[in-house]
Formats: structure tokens, C-alpha cells, sequence
């Protein structure tokens, strides 16, 4: 193992010195269009019950400060905004991810890249959409060298684990940290990751997971530009280190996947853009039962049992018995989604409704569902993790089938720019009205125009109250 560091700091080399102009025009286009995603999750997620408990617990420790809390009027210290903001766009499992990193961007480093911006100042657009592709660069590459799919499996919540390193990148990047200051950026941030699965049945606390990872990343670029320090070496130390420690092992990561392709292919153009309001684990599925739809049109009436083949990850991530306990527990179930796809024909914010996540028909629906791991689909590596069989039986005795290797919204099946579009003013234009969202909408797609970045603040202001 490399023990001297080399590849914290190259790492950490190319979060400082990244240029705009050497980031290829497709990837700056692709981030806008995710930054807008996220956005327009976080707008929406503000107004979630779970979201004003934190709202106004948050607020009650300290008012008054210069960032905002997207989607209302309510201005704060910049750390507490970022844990807010953070959690919103992850407040209804709508946002952006990425499958071999195992981690939601645009969660982690849009709060922190703008939270930076208001710490230091007047920073241009440019600036801004840069420090975020670093952020985009990063985070995945770090998913991908400590396994992210394994991590998830020994109980990891992998974009909280990760996502600190992401949300470090991007504001150092804003805050002009020199590679130096970036190293001890990364070793602060790492020290602080963590966030436990089990909180995917049916706590609160889930949707909290990734606004702490991006207030934790904050923190590390903020305390390393006044001089704090980290650890050094923190991927490649052998006692403590981020990747012995989250493998549970001395070998079991591989430190190139840190700075491969770094600076010539780009994560960017990987990270997933969601049409479901459920963990991306399950959109396959959904894609699969849509298709089979298409093929046979049939109802819920018809149907005697779904039987889902999977990876290993995706069946310990979603593939558990579904029990009503709450909202996190609907979307972060496989089971409830097939029955919500199949009952109601899609799977977004007006098919996750409390009244649905209770419904008898739906209850009864999603216990006719059987998820079991298919090994050959593990033997295919990181990139089919999402990869399923999906078979329905009907009463008749027919059964269809469909194989589903990447969902859409994936790389392998981008969703179309129109298309995010769309989702944006849907969640957006509720918040904001549909002036304002469409203001905010344009000047995102012009960011690299934009002199000062903190304007975009004055565009997130809206009506939720607490």
C-alpha cells in the first residue's frame, strides 16, 4: 500500500486547480442540469413534515446569518444551512445518484458549494459551477475505491460515508484552498462520515443523513482555511484510515480508482437523474414492470405474484419484508414500489402519499412480491447492481418477464434535459411560483454568466412556513 500520501494529494491537487476551461462543455451542461435537479428536490423537500420538525428545531438554536433555508424566508448561519439544505433534497428520495459511488450529489455538494459562496463572499459562477464539478468528480471516485455496494451491504449509509469528502471538495474549492489546505480539507471531513442503514426502515433520521455529510464537509473547508488541520494520509493510513476502517480490511479497496481518469473522463456525466420518488435501487423494477405493461397491458386484479431477481446489494437495500411504518420505510422498499407501479401506473410524489403507504390493496399487492439475489448479477460487478429479472405471474398461469440492466435516469439511459426540466417546475413552481422557478431555472443554465453567485439565494426564497 501507498503510505506516503500520494494519493490524498493528487487528489487534493486537482480540487484546488481546477479550471472551468478544461472541464469539457458536456460536462459543464450535464452539471447544470443536475445542480437544477437538486434544487428543485430541495425546494419541495422543504415543505415535508419531517423537514419543518428540523426547520424549527434548527432555527430555535440560532437565527440571523447570511445563508438561506431553500424554499423559505428563514436566513442562518451558514453551517446550519447547509445541514437543512442537505436534508431537504434528500427529504423525499428524488434526488440524483450515483450507482458505482453510492452517493447522492447533488445532497452533499450543492449546500456546501453555496453555503461556501456566502462565506466568502462575491464568488462568480464560474467559480461556482466549477467548485461543483469537483465536487461531482470526487465523491464518486471515493465510493468507488472503498466499494461502495460492500459498504452498503455491512450496514454503511455509503453517500453520508463519502458524501463528506464530495462536500469538502466543492467548498474548498470555493473557499480557494491551496492543495495543502485541500489535504487537511479531506482528512477533517473523512474523520466525521458515518450514517447507519438501519435508518432506512422507517426513521426520520434517514432524510438527515446526507444535509450532516455536506454540513460536515463545510466544516472541513471552512477550519482548513483558517489553518485547522487533518489527517494527512487519511485514504491510504493503515491503523484508522477511511479506507481500512470503512472495509474493514487492509486490501479489500483500490487507492487508483482516487485519481483515475481524473481531470480527462468524468463522473459527472454518471450521476442518475430520478423520474421516481423512491431509492434508485428500485427503479429498475419499475422500469421492468412499465415495460411489461407496454407488452401486456394488465391490473393489479390479475396478478397472483411478482418475482424479483437482483444483486446481493439491491436485496439487502430494498428487498426486505415492507411493513407501514413510515414514509422512508415506503420509498426505501422494493416490494411497496412494484405495488404502487403496478396499482397506480408510476411512482412519484402523488403515488407516496400517507394514505397510500397504508393501503390495504397496496399492503396486500406488495406481500405478493418475492425478492431473492441472483449471483450471476453480482458475478458482473459494481455496474450491474441495479441489474434485475423481474417476472409476473398471472392468475391465468401465464407469466411475463423482463430484464431491467440499467434503469432510466441511468447513464446508460439519460433522462432528457426537457425532461428534468420538467420535473424541476413541478416540484419547483409550488414553492416559488411560477415566475420566480423559471428565473431561477435560467439563470442555473447560465450559471458560468452569472458575476456573483449569491444570487441564487435571493431566487430560493419561498413560501414554506414553519
Amino acid at each position: 500500500m501507498e503510505r506516503d500520501g500520494a494519493f490524498t494529494r493528487r487528489l487534493a491537487q486537482y480540487c484546488a486547480e481546477a479550471r472551468l476551461e478544461d472541464i469539457p462543455i458536456q460536462v459543464r451542461e450535464r452539471a447544470k442540469y443536475i445542480i437544477l435537479d437538486g434544487l428543485g428536490c430541495g425546494l419541495f423537500g422543504a415543505g415535508l413534515p419531517w423537514s419543518k420538525i428540523l426547520t424549527r428545531t434548527v432555527a430555535s438554536f440560532s437565527t440571523g446569518g447570511s445563508s438561506l433555508a431553500w424554499g423559505t424566508s428563514l436566513r442562518l448561519p451558514p453551517d446550519h444551512a447547509v445541514l437543512l439544505n442537505g436534508s431537504f433534497v434528500q427529504g423525499f428520495e428524488l434526488d440524483d445518484y450515483h450507482r458505482e459511488g453510492g452517493l447522492h450529489e447533488g445532497a452533499n455538494v450543492l449546500p456546501a458549494a453555496l453555503a461556501c459562496a456566502d462565506l466568502a463572499g462575491a464568488v462568480s459562477g464560474a467559480d461556482l459551477l466549477t467548485a461543483i464539478v469537483v465536487g461531482f468528480e470526487v465523491g464518486p471516485r471515493v465510493g468507488q475505491c472503498v466499494g461502495a455496494a460492500h459498504i452498503l451491504e455491512r450496514g454503511w449509509h455509503g453517500g453520508s460515508v463519502v458524501g463528506t469528502l464530495a462536500a469538502a471538495a466543492a467548498g474548498g474549492r470555493v473557499l480557494r484552498l491551496t492543495p495543502s489546505e485541500m489535504v487537511h480539507a479531506f482528512g477533517i471531513a473523512a474523520t466525521q462520515s458515518s450514517g447507519l442503514m438501519a435508518a432506512q426502515f422507517g426513521a426520520m433520521v434517514k432524510r438527515m443523513h446526507h444535509g450532516r455529510s455536506s454540513q460536515s464537509g463545510f466544516y472541513a473547508a471552512a477550519l482548513a482555511r483558517n489553518g485547522y488541520t487533518g489527517i494527512e494520509r487519511v485514504f491510504e493510513e493503515r491503523y484508522g484510515g477511511f479506507c481500512t476502517t470503512f472495509t474493514g480490511s487492509s486490501d479489500d479497496f483500490d487507492l487508483c480508482k482516487l485519481t483515475d481518469g481524473l481531470g480527462t473522463r468524468y463522473e459527472t456525466e454518471r450521476i442518475a437523474i430520478k423520474p421516481y420518488a423512491c431509492n434508485g435501487s428500485i427503479h429498475s423494477s419499475l422500469d421492468a414492470i412499465r415495460a411489461l405493461r407496454e407488452r401486456r397491458p394488465f391490473a393489479s386484479e390479475e396478478v397472483r405474484g411478482v418475482t424479483v431477481r437482483c444483486t446481493r446489494a439491491t436485496l439487502e437495500h430494498v428487498g426486505w419484508r415492507y411493513q407501514p411504518s413510515s414514509m422512508t420505510a415506503a420509498q426505501m422498499n422494493l416490494s411497496f414500489g412494484i405495488a404502487a407501479m403496478i396499482e397506480h401506473g408510476d411512482a412519484f410524489v402523488d403515488q407516496y402519499t400517507e394514505e397510500n403507504i397504508r393501503s390495504p390493496r397496496l399492503l396486500d399487492l406488495a406481500q405478493r412480491v418475492s425478492v431473492v439475489n441472483e449471483p450471476a448479477f453480482d458475478a458482473l460487478g459494481p455496474r450491474h447492481r441495479h441489474h434485475v429479472e423481474l417476472t409476473v405471474e398471472f392468475l391465468d398461469g401465464s407469466r411475463e418477464t423482463e430484464t431491467v440492466i440499467a434503469a432510466l435516469g441511468s447513464p446508460a439511459r439519460p433522462l432528457p434535459n426537457d425532461r428534468i426540466a420538467d420535473k424541476f417546475d413541478r416540484l419547483a413552481r409550488a414553492v416559488l411560483g411560477p415566475e420566480q422557478a423559471e428565473a431561477l431555472k435560467e439563470r442555473v443554465l447560465h450559471l458560468e454568466e452569472i458575476e456573483d453567485a449569491r444570487t441564487l439565494g435571493h431566487l430560493l426564497r419561498g413560501s414554506v412556513s414553519l
